[in-house]
């Protein structure tokens, strides 16, 4: 099943539910200003690696933000009374939601990926 469709169903099942409003949350993080090899490279003379990185997050997080307006919308359309919040994860996208949980009460979580545990 597809994320989008994993969404419609866990939205459809809150709708029925009826309750408190909806936050859409997603979270990005930078594929290239936490790598330690683009760091590195980073340091090297002759070339603005830091600006390319720069533009290169900046369009993550412009994808970012509209991941979790297509996100409200859909929530939305299912009914649901929706914002949305877009977080960059600093250190990992789970932390990153379990912080934003610490800062909203009562925070249920739902996520449309799932995420593979080590063996």
């Amino acid at each position: 099943m597809q994320p989008r469709d994993r969404l419609r169903n866990a939205l459809a099942r809150d709708v029925r539910k009826g309750g408190r409003p909806a936050l859409v949350v997603h979270v990005w993080e930078s594929q290239f200003r936490h790598s330690a090899t683009v760091r590195a490279l980073a340091s090297a003379p002759g070339f603005d690696l830091a600006a390319v990185i720069r533009d290169l997050d900046e369009a993550l997080a412009d994808a970012a933000a509209q991941t979790t307006q297509q996100g409200v919308a859909l929530a939305r359309n299912a009914g649901l009374e929706a914002t949305g919040e877009t977080v960059e994860a600093e250190v990992s996208v789970w932390r990153a939601i379990a912080s934003l949980a610490r800062t909203r009460s009562p925070f249920r979580a739902r996520s449309t990926k799932r995420l593979s545990r080590p063996a």
